[in-house]
């Protein structure tokens, strides 16, 4: 990994973690209930709400075969700010940042209420 490549790591990192809701639904099983803790205790658990309720600040894309490393590159898609892989079915998720959120409300704006 050269300098670059380490500095986005770290960079992208800092995007998730300062975009996550302050207080996401989490957990660590999947089959259990999902709780709201504080975002720094929802890190540390295996199952994680990306998105505020009212936006999309994440796309989640769920790709169910072994060769998911490479799906980006071969179809020449950006880089996803995050990969999370299963070791046990080779399966992952690609997790891209928009730059913009969408909200999900009906007058919802991103403009500042003054």
């Amino acid at each position: 990994m050269n300098e670059d490549e380490y500095y986005r790591e770290i960079e992208d990192a800092v995007i998730l973690q300062e975009e996550l809701p302050l207080k996401p639904y989490c957990s660590d099983e999947l089959k259990t209930v999902l709780r709201i803790r504080p975002r720094a205790t929802a890190l540390t658990k295996r199952y994680i709400q990306l998105n505020p309720l009212h936006q999309r600040v994440f796309l989640t894309f769920d790709l169910d075969y072994r060769t998911w490393a490479y799906v980006a590159e071969d179809v020449e898609l950006p880089q996803p700010i995050w990969c999370v892989g299963n070791t046990k079915n080779g399966h992952a998720h690609l997790i891209y940042a928009l730059m913009y959120p969408v909200y999900k409300i009906g007058r919802a704006s991103c403009r500042e209420r003054v």
